[in-house]
């Protein structure tokens, strides 16, 4: 099974509510053990047996999920015609809210006189609402991961016939090799044993064993030369896991400290980019929070002006508010110091305050004004 099919069936089963699986002997077992499960984090390569299963975490996950929301799988309890499924009692199916006339199909989901089959609804095998009479008309590709051949229609029904299996010896996916059908791994055509070698020099090549012999890696008689495990495939490195690349087990994803650090260490833009697009929800909350706190506080700012500015407002339009005139208050000198917003005058003047005009301030409010006066003779 390759890897695109496992991704997909991982993809499949994210649908349906279950997680990846915990780093358990339950449901991460070693190869000797089967191998991991579909829902493993890395992906898988398919060649082994629990490759094409769901684990038991996985399958506790789905059926809660399935308890829940099986009414969604059930059939319709009508047919209906419209729906470019042909179902009980239907001969095509030309779909639409509304079904209507189609070259090969009546609104009633019924195939026109002289019509054999429904082009879009059968196979490529019905051309012109008849059996495609040229056996040169592919309707299916070869599919190496089942061992299959390509298949054209034979011009006797508007279905694709069944594909012939691939001769036997025909190289399948990860080296593997088409026997009775069916895509035999590397080790088992040579008439070995699959195995994960120990050594972590080793961890992506491919190897097998003989018996109850020790894993090594697969060695040509020829040249002596190792097969390295096709670049993409999970291995495990010295404390982590990895990925193959080149016959190699590097790690690629870094945790987010490594990131942080690396990020701090050398500033490169290429790593800031990185690290960005790594962290894209972080990136996302810390350029918010660089507009939106300073933003926040400039609109806490105005609001508080605004809301002195309405207090003092409706102080001077309070008609039971008779203290208009500010009284000056006493120093420990016996001078007085005077409120800014009454009179223009200085805390620390040695003479005599008399009255000016410069030193009448008039206050303005919306539609309320007042002058304030004092006696000269202070």
């Amino acid at each position: 099974m390759p890897s695109e099919i496992t991704g997909k069936l991982k993809e499949i089963g994210h649908n349906f509510g279950s997680e990846h699986d915990p780093d358990t002997t339950e449901c991460a077992p070693e190869e000797s053990d089967g191998g991991k499960f579909i829902m493993y984090p890395a992906s898988v390569s398919g060649q082994w047996e629990n490759n094409k299963s769901f684990s038991p975490c996985s399958k506790r996950r789905i059926v809660n999920v399935l308890k829940s929301k099986s009414d969604c799988f059930r059939e319709p309890r009508n047919e209906i015609c419209g729906n470019y499924k042909k179902e009980k009692d239907e001969e095509c199916d030309p779909g639409g809210i509304v079904p209507q006339d189609s070259m090969c199909c009546t609104k009633e989901c019924k195939l026109k006189p002289k019509s054999l089959c429904s082009d879009g609804y059968d196979s490529p095998c019905c051309k012109d609402c008849l059996y495609a009479n040229s056996t040169n008309i592919r309707c299916r590709d070869t599919d190496p991961t089942n061992c299959k051949e390509y298949t054209n229609c034979d011009g006797k029904s508007p279905k694709c016939p069944a594909a012939p299996s691939m001769t036997d010896g025909t190289r399948c996916i990860d080296r593997g090799t088409c026997i009775n059908g069916e895509c035999k791994p590397f080790c088992t055509a040579n008439g070995l044993t699959p195995c994960k070698c120990s050594k972590v020099e080793d961890a992506c090549k491919v190897c097998c064993k003989k018996d109850n012999s020790i894993c090594s890696p697969y060695t040509k008689n020829e040249t002596g030369e190792t097969i390295n495990i096709l670049d993409g495939r999970s291995c495990q490195g010295e404390e982590q896991q990895g990925t193959c690349v080149q016959g190699l087990c590097k790690k690629i994803t870094q945790d987010l400290v490594e990131r942080f650090w690396s990020f701090l260490t050398t500033l490169d833009s290429n790593i800031v980019a990185q690290f960005m697009k790594d962290n894209l929800a972080g990136t996302v909350v810390v350029f918010s929070l660089l507009i939106w706190i300073p933003a926040s506080c400039y609109v806490n700012r105005l609001d508080k002006k605004r809301d002195k500015t309405e207090s003092l407002e409706a102080e001077w339009r309070d008609p039971t508010n008779t203290q208009l005139l500010r009284q000056p208050k006493p120093t420990s000198k016996g001078k007085f110091v005077y409120r800014q917003d009454s009179i223009s005058r200085s805390s620390k003047a040695d003479k005599p305050f008399k009255i000016k005009p410069k030193n009448i301030k008039t206050h303005r409010t919306p539609q309320l004004e007042y002058t304030v006066q004092r006696e000269s003779n202070l």
